[in-house]
């Protein structure tokens, strides 16, 4: 990753709350590799930051991610039931990195994880609302357990939930930037033995290739109406327009 060593700020801070273990990281500037004179501002994600984080992702995965789409889950459930629980479970287990444009405070993206002994924990889904979306990755996510195991203890698997971008900064590394911070130089992601996550759109797939992570299983699209869990998913096209595949991807330390 390309990082100007001389650019960490001089405040620090740390979160004590994390379920996996204590750390800290420096708040720190970073290059994008496309647009050097860019700069910035990579931060933890915490409560104070979360419901703001909580809403950029929701705007992102309702407008962008076909599968939050075809499965018509509104703004208003998206950020109830899932962006901002995911949000300050992350901001409590430390698991979580923002960034942000030094230059006009704009916020630019964020990579969200959870430690995989505690996957799927605060999450309530009272009227099935998540039902497409929970089918899909539940298969991804079973047949990555045949390929990496499940964790046995704190720390030891992080689940990489969601790595975001503001379109603005479109095509500037950004993804690749928080992806490899958070993998190599995070305290905690960079000690566990795997980082892990459900793949579902072709970004997102070349940026963790990129980055060094594996593919240990895939499924075509034009297959979902073929696996019994998933014929709620009518029209496995809608997705092809964005990815031939869905991945289980992971990386090891």
């Amino acid at each position: 990753m390309l990082i100007n060593s001389s650019s960490y700020l001089s405040k620090g801070f740390s979160n004590q709350n994390s379920a996996a273990g204590s750390g800290e990281f420096v708040s720190k500037l970073i290059r994008p590799q496309l647009k050097p004179e860019l700069k910035l501002e990579l931060k933890p994600i915490t409560e104070s930051n979360a419901e703001e984080i909580a809403h950029h992702t929701t705007k992102i995965f309702c407008n962008h991610e076909p599968i939050t789409i075809i499965s018509n889950i509104d703004e208003k459930s998206f950020f109830n039931i899932a962006a901002l629980p995911l949000c300050l479970k992350t901001a409590h287990q430390n698991l979580g990195v923002t960034a942000y444009d030094k230059s006009n405070g704009k916020w630019v993206g964020a990579l969200l994880a959870e430690d995989a002994f505690t996957s799927g924990e605060g999450f309530d889904d009272p009227e099935g609302k998540f039902n497409t979306v929970a089918s899909l990755l539940g298969v991804i996510s079973e047949a990555g357990e045949k390929v990496i195991g499940k964790p046995t203890k704190l720390g030891e698997y992080i689940h990489v939930n969601m790595v975001i971008l503001n379109q603005e900064y479109a095509r500037l590394g950004i993804l690749t930037e928080l992806t490899e911070f958070f993998q190599n130089e995070h305290p905690l992601g960079r000690n566990a033995r795997y980082l892990y996550g459900e793949i579902t759109n072709s970004r997102s797939q070349k940026t963790f290739l990129k980055s060094g992570w594996k593919i240990g299983w895939e499924m075509p699209y034009a297959e979902l109406e073929q696996t019994p869990s998933l014929r709620i998913l009518k029209d496995p096209h809608k997705f092809m327009s964005v990815a031939e595949k869905c991945y289980f991807m992971y990386y090891s330390h």
